[in-house]
């Protein structure tokens, strides 16, 4: 039981955004505990050495699919709105940080890239349509 639970919440009714920053594969094991992991950083990255690599994101995605996990995965791009809200002085800062292909970049890359390594169009559609539609609707 985490603490989370032990304050009554429903794990359910969590998702642990940026989950795929952590590369850790027990870190990811709070699905087993009912909660949701937010894959919103799985692009290539700061600079080439960025860490973890977008590979290895993408490996831990397809490891929670393959572990039964799907139902607990979120997929998505946070990066540019956030840089549309920072002052016009740090906008090319930020630019050089934000994936190509902007808040675009999970479905034209980070999903075939998924389809290219074994995760089933079945899985994807759970991932991308199914989670959100029930995580969304839970009251």
């Amino acid at each position: 039981m985490t603490n989370l639970e032990h304050e009554g919440v429903n794990p359910a009714r969590v998702s642990f955004d940026h989950s795929d920053d952590s590369g850790n594969i027990d870190y990811l094991g709070l699905v087993r505990g009912g909660y949701s992991l937010g894959m919103d950083h799985v692009h290539p990255g700061i600079s080439p050495d960025f860490k973890p690599p977008f590979e290895k994101r993408a490996e831990c995605i397809k490891l929670l699919v393959d572990a039964g996990f799907a139902d607990k995965i979120f997929l998505s791009q946070d990066s540019e709105f956030g840089g549309s809200l920072i002052p016009e002085d740090a906008k090319e800062w930020r630019d050089k940080i934000d994936p190509p292909d902007g808040m675009l970049f999970t479905t034209r890359k980070l999903i075939p890239y998924l389809e290219q390594i074994g995760v089933s169009d079945r899985n994807i559609h759970t991932i991308t349509v199914e989670n959100p539609r029930y995580f969304f609707s839970l009251s």
